[in-house]
């Protein structure tokens, strides 16, 4: 259900015409350097403007589209004074004409659905225009004439360590008929039902809601989002969002997201250099697949053991990864890696032989088993989802893969 702020807090009154005539020394100072506007005196009690920089400027942006630039305000509130995490809100001031009365700046208070607040910490939230959304258009009970700005005001959060952790999305929407764009009162929504759009009225719609533990990444028409999971190897769940036709953006209903188009797990932070080194060795089959179809990386020669260098282009089993046809496989989507609790096993080590002293006999190979599900595209398609066993075994105190073991195609995502 949509609703309007209250009255008093809606409408900041500016006397354009005083303005043009240089009378007051304020509108002169707004004349000159309109970046130096100072919106403080609009902001509830507690609230504190956070986007301005030591000479007064704050955020100018086009974020309707009409080709003048509003003002885009940060506030903090809710125990402002923690520049660390103090929650962030924001808010957009148009100059808006009315014919024939004079023009006000009007604010809209940009507002996801669920989240009370858009990012936390002054000097961590920043606002920035781009075309992410193209090419999809809302749902049909939008009136004929309605007016949707091809930029979306894109708000995003970063983490202490500089990721971009938060990210919501906005566009410019106006269902005023054309004809009384210049002479009507702007109406602001903050809860916009989609069916139907509210008639006559202006507002930022948001079409996209996205938080992630290791980063967002906002591209046009698509939204990646990395989640931390639960393991000992430093591995995220990867999602991708691509927005829906109907819908204008990521949000069914505005409210709910879309469900993601892929979901794989990967290092959370990237191939470390040193994988090869690591005591865990699922991160070993991981690696693997991040290599073998490329020249460059030797084709993952280095994860494997010279038995398996040479079985990769005889046995059937290595199909999918042979010299020539790993080449062929575009894109691989991990769905789960599968270990258990003998990996914790270490190599075992034993003093030389003195004296006459009978020689121990060597101790038997280390080996393990990982388990994959997951989707390998060849030719822009994916391949019925397979599940496969590896064998790994510690040579040199490095786990590198020796076999696989079995293969199983197709299968349900646990």
């Amino acid at each position: 259900m949509s609703r309007r702020l209250p009255g008093p807090y809606r409408f900041l009154l500016i006397a354009l015409l005083s303005l043009a005539l240089g009378l007051l020394p304020g509108c002169v100072l707004l004349r000159r350097s309109e970046n130096t506007v100072s919106f403080q005196f609009a902001a509830p009690e507690g609230w504190h403007v956070v986007n301005v920089d030591d000479s007064g400027n704050v955020t100018r942006l086009d974020t309707d589209g009409d080709g003048d630039r509003d003002w885009v305000i940060l506030y903090s509130f809710d125990d402002p004074g923690n520049a660390a995490f103090a929650p962030v809100r924001c808010a957009i001031y148009q100059s808006v004409q009315r014919e024939p009365r004079l023009p006000i700046i009007y604010p809209y208070h940009l507002q996801a659905p669920g989240w009370t607040y858009l990012g936390e910490g002054a000097g961590r939230v920043s606002v920035r225009m781009a075309d992410v959304v193209t090419g999809i258009q809302p749902d049909e009970t939008y009136p004929e004439g309605s007016e949707f700005a091809s930029n979306e005001v894109v708000v995003e959060n970063k983490s202490p360590t500089d990721q971009v952790t938060r990210v919501s999305i906005f566009q410019w929407r106006n269902t005023v008929p054309p004809e009384y764009r210049s002479r009507a009162d702007p109406q602001e929504y903050i809860f916009v039902p989609s069916k139907p759009p509210p008639a006559n009225s202006q507002w930022y719609q948001c079409i996209g809601l996205f938080e992630g533990t290791v980063d967002v990444r906002v591209e046009t028409n698509q939204v990646t989002v990395a989640d931390r999971m639960n393991d000992r190897s430093q591995l995220a769940r990867v999602n991708v969002y691509k927005p829906v036709a109907g819908t204008g953006g990521y949000l069914y209903s505005g409210q709910d997201l879309v469900p993601p188009v892929s979901s794989c797990v990967d290092f959370a932070f990237g191939l470390p250099p040193d994988v090869a080194q690591s005591p865990y060795p699922e991160k070993i089959v991981l690696a693997f697949h991040k290599q073998f179809q490329s020249a460059d990386s030797n084709h993952g020669a280095a994860y494997l053991t010279e038995s398996a260098r040479q079985m990769r282009d005889n046995d059937p089993a290595w199909r999918l990864f042979s010299m020539g046809r790993g080449s062929a496989v575009e894109r691989v989507c991990l769905k789960r890696l599968g270990y258990g609790s003998e990996l914790e096993a270490e190599v075992l080590s034993f003093s030389p032989p003195l004296g006459d002293q009978a020689t121990p006999e060597a101790p038997a190979p280390i080996t393990t088993q990982i388990e994959t599900w997951a989707e390998y595209h060849i030719a822009g398609q994916p391949m019925e989802p397979t599940r496969i066993l590896w064998q790994l075994v510690k040579q040199d105190n490095q786990w590198k893969i020796q076999g696989i073991l079995a293969t199983e195609s197709p299968y349900e995502t646990p």
